[in-house]
């Protein structure tokens, strides 16, 4: 009953922080909230298995992967923020202000993959889903990196209205997530 509680505090509270997404149903924005609903899902489901059994197979995966998400998190966001040079305020409906960047960012860790802060989303979801690795954790896993891939799609709609030639110039040079695969 705990569990189910804190899932349901953690998804308003999730709401509350994207509620300006909830007009732009075909927007990035809308598709990472319901992406972000299903990552608190696998974390309330195997939250009590975080520090259960630390050197198993599956832990050890969980956490390379945990690690690897936090670290091209934070080198994403570095970058994003030096290279971009985002507006101090979001101008459409749904972004963050680090979203709103005036410069198409090809450097650091964007020089390999268009994404990375959705990578170390996937790379999360993963580590998490690993904790446990439970056949519903590996469905809600599923749904969520299949929610990161369509919130991708729709930045990336929104990036070439935004950027124009540029940005499709580097879809046809950078692979989405992983370098030279997807």
């Amino acid at each position: 009953m705990g569990l189910i509680m804190l899932y349901f505090v953690g998804a308003l509270a999730i709401a509350g922080i994207s509620w300006r997404t909830f007009g732009e149903i075909r927007s990035h924005g809308f598709v990472r909230f319901l992406a972000f609903e299903a990552i608190w899902a696998v974390l309330v489901l195997n939250l009590t298995a975080w520090f259960r059994d630390p050197l198993s197979w599956h832990q050890v995966i969980s956490w390379v992967l945990l690690m690897a998400s936090a670290v091209l998190a934070v080198w994403g966001f570095m970058v994003l923020k030096r290279a971009g040079k985002p507006l101090s305020s979001p101008q459409r409906k749904g972004t963050f202000a680090f979203e709103e960047t005036t410069r198409l960012v090809t450097t650091g860790p964007y020089r390999n993959i268009r994404h990375p802060l959705y990578t170390s989303l996937l790379l999360f979801v993963w580590g998490a889903v690993f904790k446990s690795f439970s056949f519903f954790g590996i469905v809600i896993g599923l749904a969520a990196s299949f929610l990161l891939y369509v919130a991708a799609y729709y930045e990336e709609l929104e990036n070439l209205e935004r950027f124009g030639e540029p940005y499709d110039r580097y879809m046809q040079q950078t692979k989405m997530f992983i370098p030279g695969l997807l």
